[in-house]
This record gives structure tokens, C-alpha cells and sequence, in this order.
């Protein structure tokens, strides 16, 4: 599972640069049965150039789905991956 969205960013000079369909993957997990750390890496297409990485703290239901399948479906709840779609 990954997801798809469009990402923009600045680069050191400040130039805007735009992803149109940056690859969305989980790389790593950590944590406990309670609450995940995800680190989130972003790519411009998959097994492509990386564009950056963020941890992201993710609540887990032990009677829910399982904790990756969770852990995306929170990342799209976040206003930052809203428009990220399922790929």
C-alpha cells in the first residue's frame, strides 16, 4: 500500500518545485500497542528520488484494521495528506 499526491516545496534557494505525483510510502515503524511512530517518505515516483521523510506520531485500534492499513488511512485524515489517494 501507498498513496499518490502532489507535492510542492521549496528548495534551499528558495525555488518552488512541484511533484505532481510524489510516491507516499511507509518506510519504518516503531511504538506500542497504543500509539505508532510511521516514518512517511516521500519520493517524485516509486523507487525514485527521494524528496523527504516525516515521523508521524499514528493512534492504533488493537480491534481495528491492521496498524498499516490504520496508519494510512490517519495519514489521508491529516490536512497536510488530505488529497493523497490510495496507489
Amino acid at each position: 500500500m501507498a498513496l499518490s499526491i502532489t507535492l510542492n516545496k521549496k528548495d534551499n534557494f528558495g525555488r518552488e518545485a512541484s511533484f505532481a505525483s510524489a510516491y507516499l510510502c511507509i518506510e519504518s515503524v516503531t511504538g506500542s500497542k497504543s500509539n505508532l511512530t510511521v516514518s512517511l517518505v516521500a519520493r517524485d515516483k516509486k523507487d525514485g528520488v527521494f524528496i523527504e521523510s516525516n515521523q508521524i506520531n499514528v493512534p492504533i485500534d488493537l480491534e481495528g484494521d491492521n496498524f498499516i492499513k490504520q496508519s494510512y488511512l490517519y495519514i489521508k485524515s491529516m490536512p497536510d495528506y488530505s488529497s493523497a489517494s490510495d496507489c
